[in-house]
This record gives C-alpha cells, structure tokens and sequence, in this order.
C-alpha cells in the first residue's frame, strides 16, 4: 500500500489515514482497523477480479 499509489482507492485511502493519524497504536481503535483492513483487501481482491465468500460456519449438532 502506498498513500500515492492508492489514494484514488477508497478503501485503500480509508487505510492509509487511520495509520496516518497513528490510529495504529491506539488498542481502542483495533476493531476499526480490522474493519479497514478486511475492506483494503476485498478492495485488492477486487482489482484481480477475486470476491471475499463468507465461509460457512459448521454446525454443532
């Protein structure tokens, strides 16, 4: 990732800010960058033509 290579991508850009502003160390934003970080790479799998597919969860029966 870089901030002149993805700045025209939205989720790339959502990224680059949080680490950025030094959001990346700061433990009460961890699931904020967790989400960020799953929207970057469904974002890349996307330029390759690739989708995220939520894996089932097996049951317990």
């Amino acid at each position: 990732m870089c901030e002149a290579c993805d700045a025209d991508k939205p989720a790339a850009a959502a990224l680059i800010a949080f680490f950025t502003e030094g959001a990346g160390h700061d433990a009460s934003r961890s699931a904020e960058g967790a989400s960020l970080l799953m929207e970057w790479t469904k974002e890349g799998m996307a330029d390759h033509g690739w989708s995220w597919v939520e894996r089932p969860s097996p049951s317990l029966n």
